[in-house]
């Protein structure tokens, strides 16, 4: 049974073994426009940049307040 740190390193390899279709390595770029068009988007970042959290409130960038509802929601 592999660790946590164990899988995250054979992940880490896994992807950085992936060749790109004529540029070599896969950029971190390539990685995320791939997993956008063939990902599986069980839900997807809301539109809003946040700045800080104190318990279950959360504040944008902006200042306003919310609610976070979705608390470790894709931990």
């Amino acid at each position: 049974m592999k660790t946590a740190v164990g899988g995250l390193r054979s992940s880490l390899r896994a992807a950085s073994s992936v060749r790109g279709p004529s540029r070599g390595v896969w950029t971190s770029q390539q990685f995320i426009e791939r997993e956008e068009k063939h990902g599986a988007h069980n839900y997807h970042p809301l539109p809003v940049v946040l700045t800080k959290g104190q318990g279950c409130k959360v504040w944008d960038v902006e200042g306003k307040e919310y609610y976070d509802f979705l608390s470790a929601y894709s931990a």
